[in-house]
């Protein structure tokens, strides 16, 4: 059990806070462009203005973290894929653990996300103007703007759906290529599902409503078929060839 909490400590310590200091640059910036925005218009409603503050940093925050978890136990910069081979695990253990520790960090990503969008409705209602401002206005926010409602989908069980699926697949798509790198080889996983998570987001009203559902269907298969990949080329490698040693 000792080994299995190193695999874990040696990856948080590799990436954790550099990921706290990511999410804390992010707010501040997301905080900043959105003061500027409601000061220069009061009357700006509270979905437009996040819209235009946190796309483009939220987007930002995700790739890097993305970017980040792929490099960790790749052999390079702090040679950590040979720390791991020092271990003495399996790489199936490695896996495992990098692809809970890489989801564990898109749920991070998600909540401080969320948690910067709720302070920011806090300042939208003591900064707008007395004219757009009604009791309903987070509610109607959080129902209506693509990026709030891709955060928190409050009753839309298909957008839940596709989110788990997400960090699920996001996880395993950076573990497998930092598996498949130690080996000298290309992961294609992880940028496919990149792509498939912008996809997702924003979550506009509706979406996955209707003929929506159909689409939302074919994002799960994919999302599902990424993971399995994933899983495949750890589960069906050779290992005692690969692993050089590691037992």
């Amino acid at each position: 059990m000792r080994k299995q909490l190193s695999i874990l400590y040696l990856l948080a310590r590799q990436t954790f806070y550099k990921l706290l200091l990511l999410l804390l640059l992010s707010f501040v910036l997301q905080t900043c462009l959105f003061v500027l925005l409601v000061a220069g218009n009061r009357t700006m409603g509270l979905g437009e203005a996040v819209r235009g503050a946190c796309g483009g940093p939220f987007l930002l925050s995700f790739l890097l973290t993305a970017a980040g978890l792929a490099a960790e136990g790749c052999d390079a910069g702090a040679k950590t894929g040979y720390t791991l081979r020092r271990l003495r695990v399996t790489e199936r253990a490695v896996f495992l653990w990098q692809w809970a520790y890489g989801a564990l960090c898109f749920l991070l990503l998600w909540a401080a996300e969320l948690l910067t969008a709720a302070a920011l409705c806090a300042v939208w209602e003591r900064m707008a103007d007395a004219s757009v401002r009604t009791e309903l206005s987070v509610f109607l926010a959080f129902s209506s703007e693509g990026l709030l409602r891709g955060l928190l989908p409050m009753q839309d069980a298909a957008v839940w759906a596709v989110n788990g699926l997400l960090v699920l697949t996001l996880g395993a798509s950076a573990a497998v290529l930092s598996y498949r790198q130690r080996r000298g080889r290309l992961g294609w996983q992880l940028p496919a599902a990149c792509t498939a998570a912008v996809f997702a987001f924003p979550n506009e009203a509706g979406q996955w409503q209707g003929t929506g559902l159909y689409y939302a269907g074919m994002l799960a298969l994919v999302l599902l078929a990424l993971t399995a990949s994933a899983v495949s080329d750890v589960v069906l490698g050779k290992e005692e060839k690969d692993s050089e040693g590691l037992v």
